[in-house]
């Protein structure tokens, strides 16, 4: 198994691609961390992923807030004895007309998508400096974070701010032999596009099923992505295959983007 006795912590790990993530790394045989400020979700994916004999804990994790964050890394390497794989799949959205996006909604996108990016590739990368082994980060932007799309302004400044990070750091932190990558995914079937698609219908007057119909086929593989499509690409920056690879931007959209 690509991961046995590897330590992953894994961020928004309570459901969509979080939670496919954390089956993905168990299944693979790492042991897991699965954190979301929902705490009683997180805990019920990892019970999950132990009955079907994988090896995780589930804690509650706000990632707006640093001290925060620095305890859950210092709770992993107290339960696992360090961190080596760090994947950043928390995030939020949020939809509005740019003249109605609140100073409250900005605040609360960039807060989780950005200064959370931030506050836990922090955390962690100090943790695998300390470690002196080398490590992976990956964080989740999206395919807003490579164009600007209408009524998604303020989420597309938080994944753009993602890419940024991502970027930043990996040029930083390579001398420590750690690759710091991100994916961007297009739509995929998940609670965030079921409110996606909600809200396009409601804005645009039009019905559920029409919405749903235009994100089947705005990808030129004809279907919307799976959360494990995600969490396979995921899992590929975090294996030694990806070891040649950092500040790169992936992306899983079905050929919706191509640069």
């Amino acid at each position: 198994m690509r991961f046995s006795k590897k330590v992953a912590v894994v961020t928004g790990g309570a459901g969509g691609i979080g939670a496919a993530v954390a089956r993905s790394f168990a299944a693979e045989g790492a042991h897991v961390l699965v954190t979301d400020v929902r705490g009683d979700a997180a805990r019920k994916i990892a019970e999950e992923i132990n009955r079907s004999g994988g090896i995780a804990v589930g804690e509650q994790l706000d990632v707006r807030s640093y001290a925060d964050v620095e305890r859950i890394v210092q709770q992993t390497v107290k339960s696992y004895g360090g961190v080596n794989v760090a994947v950043n799949c928390a995030g939020i959205l949020s939809i509005d007309r740019f003249e109605s996006i609140t100073e409250n909604a900005w605040d609360n996108v960039m807060d989780v998508n950005a200064k959370g990016t931030f506050f836990f590739c922090k955390a962690v990368a100090q943790q695998m400096i300390r470690q002196a082994v080398g490590g992976k980060i990956i964080n989740v932007s999206s395919v807003a974070g490579k164009i600007g799309v209408p009524m998604y302004t303020h989420y597309c400044a938080s994944k753009f701010a993602v890419l940024g990070i991502t970027k930043s750091l990996a040029m930083e932190l390579a001398e420590h032999r750690i690759n710091v990558n991100a994916v961007c995914p297009g739509d995929v079937e998940t609670d965030m596009l079921d409110y996606e698609v909600r809200t396009h219908a409601q804005i645009m007057g039009v019905s559920v099923d029409d919405i749903r119909k235009e994100f089947q086929t705005r990808a030129p593989l004809g279907r919307l992505a799976q959360p494990s499509d995600v969490a396979n690409v995921i899992l590929f920056l975090a294996s030694d295959a990806a070891d040649y690879m950092t500040g790169q931007a992936l992306n899983v959209s079905g050929g919706r983007m191509t640069s």
